[in-house]
């Protein structure tokens, strides 16, 4: 993987046109508002299916409960 990423450079290095797509791509600041805005909803989803197992759980089992529980607040 890492030989893959030091190709990639060495290649771009020799190019300028390569060089500045590349950079033009690591510093994209679109990508990193997808990847945000991404990461906050699986995050809110996440956190609503551990409140409600941990909810459901705790009619059934109180040690799958309190698992669940620390799972929430811990994360």
């Amino acid at each position: 993987m890492r030989r893959f990423f030091l190709a990639k450079y060495i290649k771009a290095g020799r190019n300028e046109a390569e060089l500045k797509k590349l950079y033009i791509e690591e510093n994209d600041e679109r990508n990193a508002v997808i990847l945000q805005s991404a990461s906050s909803l699986s995050m809110v989803m996440i956190f609503v299916g551990l409140g409600i197992a941990s909810m459901i759980a705790g009619f059934f089992n109180a040690v799958i409960f309190y698992t669940l529980l620390a799972a929430l607040l811990f994360s």
